[in-house]
């Protein structure tokens, strides 16, 4: 299930304090639902070099990378995987094979077949539970109230927030009868928050909010560079 905390809960790993003089070396790497080797590999290194790696193909970015990691002990997290191809994972896992003992790879994702095939077999995967309904509601009313941060329920943080916006009683009733709630879980991937966000905006916004959807995933952009192309389409006029 997406928004529950799993990303959240590997970034407390990976800034750890206690990890620091533990590991030589971190990398974090977003994965792409399009799996990709090289672009995973590529993107391990340069989370670990701070250098980027143009034009390169696979074979020169797995023996800088093995030349990198050797003899090291490094953590590497892989956030949000989604292939369950056993060819890609050990293609990707070959050049990480020559670090030190007590090395670490790190698997956030929202598919067991994922869980089972990735993890080390004497480790038993670690699965985020639900919230009890007394969680969820003060984490909400500590949102829409205004209260102090607590980032580490995303789904529930933004629907706080949502109605933190407009505190009138009929406005939060719209949201509690939002027939998005009859979505099923993982019918599409979406959080719940998200798409209760986006049916609260203005028909023009929506179309500035879809046009996100020919982007890459994962791809990071500058604000101006966003706005042209809106201006490009004539979704906005300035």
């Amino acid at each position: 299930m997406g928004g529950i905390g799993k990303t959240t809960l590997a970034k407390l790993v990976y800034n750890g304090k206690k990890l620091e003089s533990f590991f030589n070396l971190k990398a974090w790497a977003c994965v792409l639902e399009d799996f990709d080797v090289a672009a995973v590999t590529k993107t391990i290194l340069q989370s670990l070099t701070s250098k980027n790696c143009v034009g390169k193909d696979l074979n020169w970015l797995q023996e800088k990378l093995k030349k990198k990691l050797r003899g090291k002990r490094f953590l590497v997290i892989l956030d949000d995987v989604w292939n369950k191809n056993y060819n890609d994972w050990t293609l990707l896992r070959a050049p990480v094979e020559v670090g030190a003992l007590r090395s670490s790879i790190v698997v956030t994702t929202r598919n067991q077949k994922v869980s089972s095939l990735m993890r080390n077999k004497e480790v038993e995967p670690f699965q985020l539970e639900l919230l009890s309904n007394e969680a969820c509601l003060s984490i909400f009313t500590q949102h829409a109230l205004e209260a102090r941060d607590v980032s580490a329920h995303p789904n529930l943080k933004d629907i706080g927030v949502l109605c933190s916006e407009d505190e009138d009683r009929d406005e939060w009733e719209k949201v509690l009868k939002n027939k998005i709630w009859d979505i099923p879980v993982e019918a599409n991937g979406i959080p719940f928050s998200l798409m209760v966000s986006y049916d609260n905006l203005s028909s023009h916004l929506k179309g500035c909010f879809a046009y996100y959807s020919i982007l890459p995933k994962d791809y990071e952009f500058k604000e101006k560079e966003v706005v042209l192309l809106w201006m490009a389409e004539d979704l906005i006029q300035l």
